[in-house]
């Protein structure tokens, strides 16, 4: 079944607010992701908690969509944050069931490249490229059963964790190689 974004979810933008360098709640900006990953240690922008209404605050189930700039990425809200809010350079997903749609499946889905094509034509604006709301709402996103869901938010996870294995081998066979070719010079 294809169904469009706005049908099996809410959208809005994150919280237009004046981030402070010391405070109550952590505001998520695009600088705190690396490569589409929170990074906890770079958050370094709060917002009174006065300031945060229920609609803002983040949700465990949503999702957080870049609209800004030339890289659009889908991240899981951070779990290790009891309570946050994004900045307006998000906009929020939050599934209306995750009995229906698991929002680590519409995360991979946001972020398989044929999607972010589809994604990037939704973007306007000439130097700072933007996606709306209301452009982003028709998505068509497939969704299957909870089980497929399941299996495939599995199988690209393994696939993450294999590719970070590989990457920490290469890394330790080149460490390898530069250290035989060091003792060979300095032997």
């Amino acid at each position: 079944m294809t169904t469009s974004l706005q049908q099996i979810a809410t959208l809005q933008t994150g919280l237009l607010a004046r981030p402070e360098p010391i405070g109550e709640v952590p505001f998520l900006q695009l600088s705190h992701f690396k490569a589409g990953h929170f990074d906890p240690s770079s958050v370094e922008s709060f917002i009174p908690s006065h300031q945060l209404t229920d609609r803002h605050t983040l949700q465990p189930a949503d999702v957080l969509l870049a609209a800004r700039g030339t890289h659009p990425f889908a991240s899981l809200a951070p779990a290790q944050l009891r309570r946050a809010a994004a900045s307006p350079s998000f906009i929020i997903i939050r599934p209306h069931s995750t009995q229906h749609t698991l929002p680590a499946y519409l995360e991979l889905f946001l972020n398989l490249p044929a999607t972010q094509a589809l994604i990037k034509n939704l973007a306007k604006g000439s130097s700072l490229q933007a996606i709306s709301i209301q452009a982003l709402a028709s998505l068509p996103v497939p969704i299957p059963t909870i089980q497929k869901q399941q299996q495939l938010v599995r199988v690209a996870q393994l696939a993450a964790r294999h590719h970070s294995t590989l990457q920490q081998l290469a890394s330790l066979h080149l460490q390898y190689h530069q250290q035989i070719i060091h003792k060979a010079i300095y032997a």
